[in-house]
């Protein structure tokens, strides 16, 4: 399953919170992208995640797609311990509520996501 503006939306309200020196945007379309210059970058695919397609969406904990926020966050956190040695502190976390994905890191409660923001494909 796709969700289509999810790297947008999440890239929009995470990039205000990123370690300094550290760029979020979405780039692709549909990916979610660290930017620290034209050298040093690298994208996830947030849109479409690699699911297997055999296991309810359900199953993963948070449900899809929490979950692939989830692992965006991850990836952003380490993107930037790994490239910038910047300590993004906290704990990557993520739900799905009725209506909107919640999500942040540590202590940062970034906006929700109301799902009806997202075209599930």
């Amino acid at each position: 399953m796709t969700w289509r503006g999810l790297a947008a939306a999440v890239a929009e309200r995470l990039a205000p919170h990123a370690p300094e020196g550290l760029v979020v945007r979405e780039e692709p379309e549909g990916f979610l992208q660290a930017w620290v210059d034209e050298a040093r970058w690298e994208s996830y695919p947030l849109d479409e995640p690699d699911v297997e397609e055999e296991i309810d969406p359900a199953t993963y904990a948070p449900p899809y797609p929490a979950f692939a926020v989830l692992e965006a966050l991850d990836f952003v956190q380490e993107y930037a311990r790994n490239e910038l040695g910047a300590d993004w502190p906290g704990e990557a976390w993520a739900e799905l509520t009725a209506g909107e994905i919640r999500f942040g890191i540590g202590e940062a409660d970034l906006p929700p996501i109301p799902l009806a923001e997202l075209n599930p494909a």
